[in-house]
């Protein structure tokens, strides 16, 4: 049991570096969640993402998404992407 935990561990890391495509959003506590749901039934397997940092009381949580394929990171992009964006007069 314990290799095949170890195994399946190996196969699903990967470093950042291997991802053609990363964005990083915002987000409070707890609004992470309906991200990483509509990821999880939107978007191939091949996606990953990671806390770069944490959320407080005062200050949302930075997290980078990373994906291979532009057609995930463009539908990311139009789900989540653009909240995050600043509007340029």
């Amino acid at each position: 049991m314990a290799h095949e935990i170890a195994a399946d561990w190996l196969i699903n890391h990967r470093s950042r570096e291997s991802f053609r495509y990363a964005h990083e959003i915002r987000r409070h506590m707890g609004a992470l969640d309906p991200v990483l749901i509509w990821c999880k039934s939107e978007l191939s397997p091949d996606w990953r993402w990671q806390m770069a940092a944490m959320p407080t009381d005062h200050d949302p949580g930075r997290y980078i998404f990373y994906f291979d394929h532009e057609r995930d990171y463009l539908a990311f992009m139009m789900r989540w992407g653009w909240l995050d964006q600043k509007i340029k007069p």
